[in-house]
């Protein structure tokens, strides 16, 4: 078996740290739980993902969303909530009782 250089070693050692880095990058350990970021979830609860070309302020109406296929008849605006990588924002409604076109 060859043996490494003092190059080759510290390459291989830096390549392994970036390596363990890049694979555990997702986890959080808080006490005896490992969290991996998905924790907000509630899977009772149905989700719809809006892709947005840029930030800024966004308004969606009620013929949109009926337009994507979200069921608005069942939606209370009271009860909505916009996540963003499990966070969530900050949002306005202008109906709190059922929504309607």
């Amino acid at each position: 078996m060859k043996k490494l250089t003092r190059m080759q070693s510290t390459i291989f050692t830096f390549l392994l740290s970036i390596i363990g880095a890049v694979t555990n990058y997702a986890q959080i350990v808080v006490g005896q739980d490992t969290l991996v970021g998905n924790e907000w979830i509630n899977y009772d609860h149905s989700y719809y993902k809006m892709m947005l070309a840029e930030d800024g302020l966004y308004r969606v109406s009620y013929d949109e969303l009926q337009a994507a296929g979200v069921p608005v008849q069942f939606l209370v605006g009271a009860e909505l909530q916009v996540y963003y990588f499990g966070q969530e924002q900050a949002i306005s409604v202008s109906n709190s009782g059922s929504l309607s076109s």
